[in-house]
């Protein structure tokens, strides 16, 4: 009986030794996992910053040149009117000719009188405010830009109407330097904000540093200038 059973034992367990070694030869081997490679992706360089606009502000091209020959006179500038004026080649302002074609004008100075007048198609009444300086903290009211204004000429656009028009003051004698430091964009508020200097004469000629904003409202079509607390 021992025989037999040890007979039996025998032969069993070198077929189940056969079986197990059948299977695992059978299962799949995977191979070693590589150690992944970390590759830095080079980044763009950042694109160069744009240029900042420059004005250069000057006496010679005020518009009212020759017209304020007395306090009377220059105080009469200080207020621009809106009329519709048959145009000129001789007495239009030939300062915008990059942003209206003939026979359009912006500003107009009428022959005969001491007077340059705006063009009503664009904007409203302006008033000359002095950007030098002592700006009231809630702003200045310049005028109003007309709906057709507002299709006409961009924003900024509009802002440098009103400086190189000479509409904002930027000088006391002679000339200033500008440069447009931001513009922002606050819902309907459209803000460009400057930086200069400009150059006056006492006893000797001499810089003095000023910093603006112009701020054009396109819902209610208000132009303001407000000081540039920061700046």
């Amino acid at each position: 009986m021992k025989i037999a059973i040890g007979g039996m034992y025998g032969i069993v367990l070198p077929t189940l030794l056969l079986l197990i070694v059948g299977c695992v030869s059978k299962e799949k081997v995977h191979p070693p996992l590589k150690k992944p490679v970390i590759t830095e992706k080079k980044l763009k360089e950042p694109a160069a910053p744009v240029p900042r606009l420059k004005l250069h502000i000057e006496r010679h091209d005020n518009p009212w040149s020759g017209l304020t020959d007395s306090a009377e006179a220059e105080q009469a500038t200080l207020v621009v009117p809106a009329v519709k004026l048959i145009r000129s080649d001789d007495n239009t302002i030939r300062l915008f000719d990059d942003l209206v074609t003939s026979p359009d004008y912006i500003l107009y100075r009428a022959p005969g009188e001491k007077r340059v007048s705006v063009n009503p198609k664009y904007f409203s009444f302006l008033n000359r405010v002095d950007v030098t300086g002592g700006l009231a903290p809630e702003g200045v009211y310049v005028g109003e830009v007309t709906r057709q204004g507002l299709q006409q000429f961009s924003l900024r656009n509009i802002a440098l109407i009103l400086l190189r028009g000479q509409i904002l003051r930027s000088y006391w004698h002679l000339e200033a330097e500008l440069e447009l430091v931001a513009e922002l964009q606050k819902e309907s508020e459209y803000q460009a904000h400057f930086t200069g200097r400009h150059r006056y004469c006492t006893n000797r000629c001499q810089w003095q540093p000023m910093a603006f904003v112009i701020s054009i409202n396109s819902k209610n079509q208000t132009l303001r200038v407000l000081p540039r607390n920061d700046g």
